[in-house]
């Protein structure tokens, strides 16, 4: 008989949804739930020294940590790609990031009030 411990960690739970750009020649980017582990890593990486949170560079580490290729199951971005991607169209990167957001938990709509971060 398998354990619930074993069950648990056998399943796979993450949450997937595909993001249509249609600005990016149409391009299908699969957006999923980060671990709890890449969204801590994520968080502490975008501390400031006051405590408060760089909300530019969680915004990047968000959509790099999520976006993936529907084809291969490979990352889109790496985290050294955060910079251009804040040179992309604005309004294709915060489609991104509301979905990155929402998948992770931290969303306004997720009903924290203690969420780093707003939409």
């Amino acid at each position: 008989m398998t354990s619930i411990r074993d069950r648990i960690f056998a399943l796979d739970d993450l949450t997937r949804e595909t993001v249509t750009i249609p600005e990016w020649d149409n391009v299908e980017i699969e957006m999923r739930s980060p671990s709890a582990g890449q969204r801590t890593l994520a968080i502490r990486d975008c501390m400031e020294d006051d405590g408060g949170i760089d909300t530019l560079k969680m915004q990047g580490m968000l959509i790099v940590s999520s976006a993936h290729d529907p084809e291969t199951g490979e990352p889109v971005f790496a985290p050294s790609d955060i910079g251009l991607l804040n040179e992309k169209n604005a309004a294709i990167v915060q489609r991104l990031f509301e979905v990155a957001q929402r998948l992770s938990g931290m969303g306004a709509e997720e009903g924290d009030p203690e969420s780093p971060l707003d939409s």
